[in-house]
């Protein structure tokens, strides 16, 4: 009966590893590619809210304004520019990624016990 009770315990240890792994998995490859991808972010929100400076005219066709709007932060703002707002949002989506974890892990142990 111990080595019953020994082998559940070390299989909870091994489960309990394998859902820290793809915890730290998940949220690695989510904040990667929202770092990759936040620049493209940061110019499609300035163009959903028109909020470009007077310099930077708007296009009838809107050929080369993303563009245009790229070159005109890196100008005025810098890179650090793209990445604004970047830390919350990655706390955010690695909360988000943690709960959507946790919930499928207790579906699984209810599911599969």
């Amino acid at each position: 009966m111990p080595s019953n009770s020994k082998d559940a315990s070390h299989v909870a240890e091994a489960d309990r590893r394998r859902f820290f792994a793809a915890v730290f998995a998940h949220g690695s490859a989510r904040i990667l590619s929202k770092a990759a991808s936040a620049p493209l972010e940061r110019i499609k929100i300035c163009l959903q809210v028109a909020s470009l400076p007077p310099a930077v005219p708007l296009t009838a066709s809107g050929s080369g304004c993303a563009k245009t709007l790229f070159i005109d932060i890196l100008a005025h703002q810098g890179t650090n520019a793209f990445w604004r707002g970047f830390g919350a949002h990655v706390m955010g989506t690695g909360l988000g990624g943690v709960a959507r974890l946790s919930v499928l892990r207790t579906t699984q142990m209810w599911a599969m016990p």
